[in-house]
């Protein structure tokens, strides 16, 4: 039996231990009380919403270093997604920093890419090569203008930007 100041730590397949240190007290260093907490969480999920600069990338970096420590986890389990490369490359080389090689068998992304890379290996099941292209919002608009002007639908009262307009509602539609 242990009393409130003795620490427990629970390792791999140790079981429970009594007076040792902590394993990833170092990742611990430096954070507040609510980073700290989300660090430390180990429930079914967890949804970190803060502004710009309060440490989210800090918290998110240093809890998959715990993940990893504690053998929680194996880098191949881990999936970091952000919105910019920008700040997806500031992540990668931040859990780079914390544990070396193992990062490069994480997935640390955008949305984008994360997406883009599973469909690229998901491609054939859906009759697709894994080759496909991806059109932004001026690549759309470049295609529905030649299409219109090949197909002559401008005769008939069809713009690039009403077609444009009708995809995009039948699109919502499918919802």
């Amino acid at each position: 039996m242990t009393d409130a100041s003795t620490p427990i730590v629970v390792g791999g397949d140790r079981g429970p231990q009594t007076g040792a240190p902590r394993p990833d007290e170092d990742l611990l260093k430096g954070l507040n009380p609510p980073q700290r907490a989300a660090v430390e969480y180990r429930g079914p999920a967890l949804l970190i919403v803060a502004g710009a600069g309060s440490g989210k990338t800090r918290v998110l970096t240093h809890r998959i270093a715990s993940l990893l420590r504690n053998r929680e986890a194996w880098p191949s389990q881990i999936l970091a997604i952000t919105f910019t490369n920008k700040a997806a490359n500031e992540m990668r080389e931040r859990v780079e920093a914390l544990v070396g090689d193992a990062a490069r068998g994480m997935w640390i992304s955008t949305f984008h890419s994360a997406c883009v890379r599973i469909l690229r290996r998901e491609a054939e099941r859906f009759g697709f090569t894994k080759s496909f292209t991806i059109y932004d919002s001026g690549d759309s608009r470049a295609l529905i203008k030649r299409l219109v002007k090949d197909l002559e639908a401008d005769a008939f009262g069809h713009s690039p930007a009403s077609v444009q307009s009708r995809i995009s509602k039948l699109k919502n539609e499918l919802a």
